[in-house]
């Protein structure tokens, strides 16, 4: 008995320690992405589906040196264990982020990287499972009991990294410590080995050589589609998580945390609720999300706050959860040690799948966030009452989803103007709803194709002017009646997913005028009077407000990582061309701080920072490598102005921290604007090197930051986003 329990201890710690890898280095990597894509939310996604696809060649190495004994499967799992060494330490070179297709170029970069350590580590699952299958022990004829104990090392990792790896330790310092967990990884698998006899062989294993498998094609496609389902739901909640917040790590990793619990709970063997009430949740679930997506009045408070990401995470879990029970219900009980590879094969290509569409397919094919419904749609067809999905199922689902897809590809050619009133969104989404969760196939479909006409045409609170979609997010140009100083006039907005890049009032009396962050009486006006600039450089072009702020005699250049904010800025609003200066408006494309380098010796009299992905500035651009970069293109007296207006982070305080190390001295000025007006509220901070530039500032609007001692210096290889957050502050 003693003995058996060491088994059932060597390999439930080998899985655990393989899966907190697995899961630890995801986060790891898309950190050490996010300052080469400037701080792109689909740098992640990429991530996600470069990591699915790894574990789906996992698999399929698994899967086929499985036809070999026991023992030589084994040998052969540590060999590509000891390959991946050759890899090791983790570094991911630079990326082109001025190709037009930046995914394929991040893939690339994680595939030179990465790919071979990962993919032998997603070979440990099913290798490890297999040689239990061999070892005699008295559960050796299910080993399912196992993958709970590399889900709670997933856990650990994932949940582990965010939490405990990030905020103390350097990236650098993390790679190492991850290379020896490699090692030891490498370790316990060939003790592992040592518990398998070299040539004897136990039933089941002898099975799983000779015997031809006898699984159902139509068993396959199920187990495809009931995995397929929850990772492209998971990529596409993350999608809108980050974009209506922000994308960093823990944001990253509750989603997929979630995911990875789902699969825990389906696979335990415990009814947390019985069939009618999971389809009950189900159908509830469902409505939430669908309501969120198109913002109707019930869950309006929910829109662009830390619990519109809670209610996301839950419904999408509990989707998943549904899928991923019937997933378990499905798997081989029979002919295990054959079987069980097989099944982890189908489950990584549905895996694979739904992370590729997200990531490659979508952004191309759609010009806004458009499969996160789509996606939610199909999760219905899981709802078939046999325990399988049957040809009718899913000849209804590839037409339905065709449909759907073409029709969403039509719309972006033509956009709608007529608005629904809020009060009848309701009625008219909640009924259709109802009719997809309980009706029979047809029903269902005549359905969906109602409901995405009022997802993508009919219900929005704006005429939608143009919208382009791309690695960066989807941006769009939006018009609606506002009123100032009791007058109706048209509002055009740029805006990054849920994020304002700027608006322009059409009437001619306003035209002219600065608006939003950039109003006069505001900060950064305040900035302007008091450098008088000569230079000007402004790293985010936005709708191009900053150039009718700026005198005239100043040279002025903007900096941007995304081409496509600049055509919409130059077809669409007027402010780069109403306000001539001694010399034209020059912008330039590229990450800030590379565009910099390139810029030689020139120095500017005041550097404006208002580069924002999703709702905060890209991390890398508030370091100390950054500012100390943006130091050297000041002139004597300049001074750099961040534009830190947020609904989540508190970053004065740090950055006085930057300031500081950086030997500059920092203020802070909040502006808060009418409801009516042409302002938005807005919170920025200043540096210079010449304290005395600021005794001509008001000082009961600029006021000194308090410095924390407690808060640690940024850099590029360490920075602690979660301390920053409102809720943290004192």
């Amino acid at each position: 008995m003693h003995n058996k329990k060491i088994l059932i201890t060597l390999y439930a710690g080998t899985l655990l320690l393989s899966a907190m890898l697995m899961f630890a280095v995801q986060p790891m990597v898309g950190r050490m992405l996010l300052p080469k894509v400037g701080g792109a939310p689909a740098g992640w996604i990429v991530a996600v589906a470069f990591f699915q696809i790894c574990l789906l060649a996992g698999y399929f190495v698994a899967h086929i040196i499985s036809k070999r004994t026991p023992y030589q499967h084994g040998w052969l799992y540590i060999g590509l264990l000891a390959i991946g060494l050759l890899f090791l330490p983790l570094n991911i070179g630079a990326i082109d982020i001025s190709s037009h297709s930046i995914p394929f170029v991040v893939l690339m970069a994680l595939v030179s990287a990465v790919a071979v350590p990962f993919t032998a580590i997603s070979a440990t699952s099913s290798t490890i499972q297999r040689l239990f299958t061999a070892t005699g022990h008295d559960k050796a004829h299910d080993p399912y009991f196992l993958y709970t104990a590399s889900n709670i090392g997933s856990f650990i990792g994932l949940l582990g990294y965010p939490l405990l790896a990030e905020p103390f330790l350097a990236v650098s310092t993390q790679t190492q410590i991850w290379l020896w967990g490699y090692i030891a990884l490498i370790g316990v698998g060939v003790l592992c080995l040592f518990t398998v006899s070299r040539t004897a062989q136990t039933p089941v294993a002898r099975q799983s050589i000779a015997a031809s498998t006898g699984i159902p094609t139509s068993t396959r496609l199920s187990w495809i589609f009931l995995s397929f389902v929850p990772s492209c739901l998971m990529m596409a909640a993350t999608t809108q998580i980050s974009t209506e917040i922000v994308s960093f790590p823990l944001l990253w990793v509750l989603p997929l945390a979630v995911y990875l619990l789902t699969f825990i709970l389906a696979f335990s063997n415990k009814q947390l609720l019985s069939q009618e009430n999971l389809l009950f949740v189900f159908a509830g679930s469902f409505v939430v999300l669908f309501s969120m997506i198109l913002k109707l009045n019930v869950t309006s408070d929910l829109h662009g706050n830390w619990w519109s990401a809670v209610v996301h995470i839950l419904g999408f879990g509990i989707i998943a959860y549904y899928c991923h029970k019937k997933l378990a219900d499905l798997r081989p009980l029979e002919n295990v040690g054959r079987d069980l590879s097989d099944f982890y094969l189908m489950l990584a290509i549905g895996g694979a799948l739904g992370g590729a569409l997200n990531a490659f397919v979508f952004p191309f094919i759609f010009d806004g966030p458009y499969e996160y419904p789509l996606i939610l749609c199909v999760s219905l067809f899981a709802l078939a009452t046999k325990r399988e999905i049957d040809k009718k199922d899913w000849i209804l689902l590839l037409f339905s989803s065709a449909l759907v897809t073409v029709y969403i590809l039509l719309n972006t050619t033509f956009k709608g103007d007529f608005v629904i009133p809020k009060t009848y969104q309701q009625l008219l989404i909640f009924i259709p709803i109802l009719i997809m969760v309980w009706a029979q196939r047809w029903l269902r479909f005549v359905s969906l194709l109602f409901i995405y006409g009022l997802c993508t045409f009919v219900i929005r609170d704006s005429k939608i002017i143009a919208q382009e979609r791309n690695f960066f997010g989807t941006l769009s140009v939006l018009e609606r009646e506002v009123t100032i100083n009791k007058e109706k006039v048209t509002s055009r907005r740029m805006m990054h997913g849920t994020t304002l890049h700027g608006f322009q009032i059409l009437d001619e009396k306003y035209k002219k005028q600065p608006t939003s962050y950039y109003v006069a009486l505001g900060p950064l006006y305040d900035l302007v009077k008091l450098t008088r600039p000569w230079d000007t450089l402004a790293i985010g072009l936005g709708t191009g407000t900053v150039n009718c702020l700026v005198q005239p005699s100043s040279t002025l250049t903007f900096i941007d990582i995304d081409r496509a904010v600049a055509d919409m800025a130059q077809e669409y609003f007027t402010f780069l061309t109403d306000c001539p200066r001694r010399e034209p408006v020059r912008v330039m494309f590229g990450d800030g701080r590379l565009v910099l380098d390139s810029l030689a010796d020139k120095k500017y009299d005041l550097i404006i920072v208002d580069a924002f992905t999703s709702d905060a500035i890209p991390i890398h651009l508030l370091t100390i490598e950054a500012i100390e970069k943006m130091k050297q293109h000041l002139k004597t007296g300049g001074v750099i102005a961040y534009h830190i207006s947020n609904r989540y982070f508190s970053l004065a305080k740090q950055l006085r921290v930057q300031a500081e190390a950086a030997g500059l001295t920092a203020r802070t000025r909040f502006h808060s604007a009418a409801s009516r007006s042409l302002g938005s509220s807005s919170r920025w901070v200043a540096l210079t090197a010449d304290p005395q530039r600021f005794d001509k500032l008001d000082a009961t609007q600029w006021r000194s930051i308090p410095l924390e001692n407690n808060k640690r210096l940024w850099t590029d290889d360490f920075n602690n986003l979660i301390s920053t957050l409102y809720i943290l502050e004192k």
